[in-house]
Order: C-alpha cells, then structure tokens, then sequence
C-alpha cells in the first residue's frame, strides 16, 4: 500500500497549521496545464464537505489559497487531496462543468457555491468515472 504524503500550510496569524495529506493514486501537483482537482475539507475528523475545482497554474498553490480562506471559516485542521488530473486538451472548465452537473443529479441537496458538496462523503472513483467519461 502507498503511504500519504503529509505538508503543513502554516499562517503568521497564529492559526494552527492545517494538514495537507496527499492519497495514494491522487496523482501529482501539475503545473501551467489544464487540471481538475477533488479535494476533502475536515474539521478534525468531521468531514466539512468535498471540494472539485480547477488550475490552469500550480494546483498545490490553489490548495494552499483555498485552505487559508476555509481554515478561517469552517475551522479546517485537514485536506485530503484525493485527485489531481490533467485535462490535456480540453478545457479545465469543461471537466469541472461535467463534475459538477453529475455530482449535482446524484447529491441536489449537498451542492453548494464553490463547487462544494455537503452532508455527503463522495468517493474519489465518482470524480474518475465522470471525468474519465469527459475525457474519452
């Protein structure tokens, strides 16, 4: 079994560091491509809610941004970064666009702004069905 890569976003402000685990098979951080990511957001080791977006730069830099809005607003202590992938030659919206269409038929109530799901822990073989199927 491949081991979880662990970082640490830390903050001048005093907050406490939260905690960046990167899963087996979540592929890694890409740079100036098209890409499509599904992170996990915890409080703890409650789920807040999952989290699909995309990058066109360093998507290890949007985490990072992201984790420093949510750790304030929903006390986030952990991330699970579950996949990063390439869209190659489409566009990253259209990956993110099929995400988010599919996983709202299948959690209507869980969906959020933000292209955050709620209420719902979603497994990360759903987002390689959908964006595998975007992609064929």
């Amino acid at each position: 079994m491949e081991e979880i890569t662990i970082k640490l976003r830390r903050f001048k402000d005093g907050r406490p560091p939260v905690s960046m685990e990167f899963m087996p098979d979540c592929g890694e951080n890409l740079k100036n491509v098209q890409a499509v990511y599904f992170f996990k957001f915890y409080n703890n080791n409650k789920l807040e809610f999952n989290k699909v977006g995309t990058s066109a730069k360093d998507v290890v830099g949007r985490l990072r941004d992201e984790i420093g809005e949510y750790s304030k607003k929903y006390s986030i202590t952990r991330v699970e970064i579950h996949r990063i992938r390439s869209c190659g030659d489409y566009p990253a919206e259209g990956a993110e666009s099929a995400l988010r269409a599919e996983l709202i038929r299948r959690y209507p109530k869980a969906f959020r702004k933000n292209d955050r799901f709620f209420n719902v822990d979603i497994s990360p073989t759903v987002f390689d069905e959908i964006v595998s199927a975007f992609l064929a």
